[in-house]
């Protein structure tokens, strides 16, 4: 592998943030491979600004000239400008930005088979405002490049995920990793479409066990079984009978232990 592109995705989420926040690591030097950001470097300055990092940008114009990295620099290059530098809220401004970044990251990693693509966060409900058949940033790549199958993973030391989303229904395979990298546990839940949006609000997702019901699951979650009541609320869509759940379902579950339904 000769270069890592890296479009931060959506500028209102983390995606800038991690940037920022490797950069500034020990790691950033232990990456052999040279990385280059996709990002309008006003707002890479404005984020790091924010997040108290002092950081050096360094402007690029070919991708074959990039240099290592250096701790605390960013070697750039800026497709599109964006139009609103402010963290934690959408604009569908920014749409636009985000698309030209992703769409430039995947040409170049098509064109070079030794150029990986690592992505930020996306809103899909942004990109919908001005492309209505996109339906995600993994489909997207898919569509892009032309591949047969698809995967997402998500890993950590300890555990990884992955996610089949070529499937009509979905599954997704748990690895338990000891701390000599071997699996010693292996785990596959399967799981229809609309679960995958479950838990995009924030709450947290809980999977129903073989003798679970709804007041033991409540009675866990939020130490009282009465409050089953909250999770049928959540999960109208899911739940016909109370007294009638199964193993494997998920239901999401109230951030706070109680679902406004309106009434006073």
């Amino acid at each position: 592998m000769k270069k890592i592109i890296y479009s931060p995705g959506e500028p209102a989420g983390i995606g800038p943030d991690l940037i920022i926040q490797l950069c500034t690591s020990k790691f950033w030097t232990d990456i052999k491979i040279p990385i280059v950001c996709l990002a309008d470097p006003k707002l890479l300055a404005d984020r790091a600004n924010k997040l108290g990092k002092k950081i050096k940008l360094l402007q690029i114009y070919d991708l074959e000239n990039l240099q290592t990295n250096k701790k605390s620099h960013i070697q750039f290059l800026c497709v599109a400008e964006c139009n609103n530098l402010k963290p934690g809220k959408l604009y569908k401004s920014n749409a636009d930005y985000v698309l030209q970044n992703l769409d430039f990251a995947i040409d170049n990693a098509l064109n070079d088979k030794k150029t990986a693509l690592v992505t930020g966060p996306i809103s899909k409900e942004n990109i919908i405002s001005i492309n209505r058949k996109f339906k995600g940033h993994t489909e997207y790549i898919q569509k892009m490049t032309s591949s047969d199958d698809v995967l997402m993973l998500l890993g950590s030391d300890k555990l990884k995920v992955a996610l089949d989303k070529n499937r009509q229904n979905h599954r997704l395979e748990f690895i338990l990793i000891d701390n000599a990298g071997q699996a010693v546990a292996h785990y596959l839940l399967p799981m229809r479409s609309r679960d995958l949006q479950k838990g995009l609000d924030g709450s947290q997702l809980v999977v129903v066990n073989k003798g679970d019901a709804l007041w033991r699951i409540a009675y866990r979650s939020f130490g009282e079984g009465v409050r089953y009541i909250d999770i049928v609320r959540k999960n109208t869509s899911d739940i016909n009978n109370p007294d009638l759940i199964f193993p494997n379902q998920i239901f999401s579950l109230p951030k706070n232990g109680a679902v406004n339904t309106g009434a006073n």
